[in-house]
């Protein structure tokens, strides 16, 4: 039974390799650990970029939507007849409006009554129409 015991030498040098040995896996695992963190980040700002750039297009695509929405208004609006449409549509608005609010005031169990607002009504919307399709080509900006 000769067994070996080792020297302080010996036991030094062996805890000195196995030292060595881990500190480098330690190096090893912190620099994967680097690098996955720097690929998680990396993917991290990917995805907001590209949220970004989203917001970005989306963004401009409905400034450009609105800028030509209100230039083709304007152009429009500069056409006297358009804006007599906005006055008429205008006016109509508010006489619903105040027949609805004064709704309790007005007869309208008698259907003359309401036979006569109607007819009034349906003569001015005809008449308005006519008169639209008439003048509004005279008077677009568009095709000149």
């Amino acid at each position: 039974m000769s067994e070996h015991i080792p020297t302080a030498e010996e036991i030094k040098k062996d805890v000195n390799e196995v030292v060595d040995e881990s500190v480098d896996k330690v190096s090893e695992s912190k620099d994967e650990g680097k690098s996955v963190c720097k690929k998680v980040v990396a993917n991290i700002k990917g995805a907001f970029s590209a949220v970004a750039n989203a917001f970005c297009s989306a963004g401009a695509k409905v400034q450009s939507t609105t800028c030509s929405t209100v230039s083709r208004v304007g152009t429009e609006l500069s056409n006297p007849v358009v804006a007599a449409q906005v006055v008429v549509v205008a006016g109509g608005a508010a006489a619903g409006y105040l027949a609805y609010v004064e709704r309790n005031r007005l007869n309208t169990d008698n259907k003359v009554f309401v036979c006569v607002n109607a007819s009034i009504i349906t003569g001015l919307v005809v008449l308005d129409g006519f008169l639209f399709n008439k003048y509004y080509p005279k008077y677009d900006k568009k095709q000149k």
